[in-house]
């Protein structure tokens, strides 16, 4: 190609100075040193693909964000910035925020005229765990503390309520 003989911090220059096309070479230049990164971790409920777009988002802010007057290579920068995408992403994914998103219980069901309508019962379509759980279906709260339960109280009640109504 045109741009082999260049180095890297030749290419952000004329990167710089307007040349699109060069954002493109340096991404799939680049892309087996995300490959690397991404396979060696793990994302709670995401996949390798997951971690590989996150580590090309952090390539992009490295093509963005380069210094050119720092005494700094571009290979070092973009590992830097690479690594610590997915490092944040990884982060983000192992917070308690997100866990009622990615273990949520399904109340409806699509029926076969397409109509939605509500789960009768345990393991209907829609759940991911394929069986509602006990303190659900019994209407008992789950072992937590006493202000926990009491806060959980008015949720719980309602999913019993909604299941005694179908």
């Amino acid at each position: 190609m045109k741009y082999d003989a260049c180095t890297d911090e030749e290419l952000i220059e004329r990167l710089r100075q307007g040349e699109t096309e060069i954002t493109d070479y340096i991404l799939e230049k680049y892309k087996p040193l995300v490959r690397k990164y991404a396979n060696a971790m793990y994302l709670i409920g995401g996949e390798t693909d997951d971690l590989i777009q996150e580590g090309m988002i952090g390539l992009f802010k490295a093509i963005r964000d380069f210094c050119l007057d720092k005494d700094s290579s571009f290979f070092h920068f973009a590992g830097l910035c690479i690594h610590r995408q997915l490092y944040s992403a990884i982060e983000a994914s192992n917070r308690k925020k997100h866990q009622p998103l990615n273990s949520y219980l399904s109340f409806f069901e699509q029926g076969a005229e397409g109509s939605i309508g509500f789960t009768s019962s345990p393991g209907a379509a829609g759940d991911r765990t394929g069986s509602v759980p006990r303190s659900v279906e019994t209407g008992e709260q789950p072992g937590k503390s006493r202000w926990k339960n009491r806060c959980c109280n008015f949720f719980w009640t309602e999913i019993t309520f909604c299941r005694s109504q179908g």
